[in-house]
């Protein structure tokens, strides 16, 4: 038994518990999974189940037991249940390397997993000013494409966007390329063509972001994964983010004012989130 020093108090290392050997804590050495439950019925399962096995592969991680979705459903509607069984919800699914070892992991064991049910809070409708941010950019690798443990890029974006009291920031990738929203996928509707950025742009391949593509391709709508600058958001354009908490419409992005008013826009809200198509009863 040896002494750490926490918040000031000397106190044996036992007491800390797990904190010392935790790779997600030390390290940030895994990944998360956000996934929503409206109305008793949980969206997107099957597609965030598909960016966890990704995430898995990626960064080579060991699980005592395959993860399919019969097995994180019944995990879901345990701790669901658990809870009392709440209408709406959000679950946090957080997996991590159990492995000794610094920067290089030792003899690696199998990963640990938590996933905790959090109240749900929907996205506001407006999202009056947002700038691009300036302290960040993206960059693509081969874990950008998932919500990895590590979030410090996304906490000094969400810093910059409260110094500069905005209601959202805007990422670019170092060419300057539009690439995300803060904690959400970034959409324009222009001239019947419906935008996003490319994954190219370092982008987190959002589970609403591959749905709606799903979605629009299925509707016959042309979609463009665009690898492109702010000076394509005219005016005229309706501009939105989204993730699983809903969209919200972005009315001014530095001193440019949208209109906002293309139909394609609640329609898509009305099919994603108000049908059966996406999700299933718990």
């Amino acid at each position: 038994m040896a002494a750490v020093l926490f918040n000031d108090q000397m106190t044996p290392d036992e007491n800390i518990g797990a904190l010392l050997t935790n790779r997600g804590f030390l390290y940030g050495d895994g990944f998360f999974e956000t996934m929503v439950l409206r109305e008793g019925r949980i969206f997107f399962l099957e597609a965030h189940l598909e960016r966890a096995l990704t995430a898995i592969a990626a960064l080579q991680l060991k699980t005592d037991e395959a993860w399919d979705l019969n097995r994180l459903k019944a995990l879901l509607h345990k701790l669901w249940k658990e809870n009392g069984s709440p209408q709406d919800a959000v679950f946090k699914w957080m997996v991590w390397r159990n492995s000794e070892g610094l920067y290089t992991p030792g003899k690696t064991g199998n990963s640990h997993y938590l996933i905790e049910l959090k109240p749900y809070r929907s996205a506001p409708a407006v999202k009056a000013q947002a700038y691009l941010a300036t302290t960040i950019t993206n960059v693509q690798t081969i874990y950008s494409s998932f919500k990895r443990l590590s979030s410090l890029h996304y906490v000094i974006a969400g810093l910059e966007k409260n110094n500069r009291q905005a209601d959202e920031l805007v990422l670019t990738d170092q060419q300057g390329n539009l690439s995300e929203a803060t904690s959400s996928g970034l959409f324009w509707v222009l001239n019947d063509t419906l935008y996003t950025p490319s994954l190219t742009t370092g982008c987190v391949e959002g589970v609403v972001r591959k749905t709606i593509l799903k979605w629009a391709k299925t509707s016959g709508i042309k979609v463009i994964e665009a690898k492109t600058t702010i000076a394509s958001l005219r005016p005229e354009a309706t501009v939105f983010t989204a993730n699983i908490a809903g969209f919200s419409l972005i009315a001014k992005l530095e001193n440019t004012v949208f209109e906002n008013n293309h139909v394609l826009y609640e329609q898509l809200q009305q099919d994603l989130f108000h049908t059966t198509a996406f999700s299933q009863s718990l």
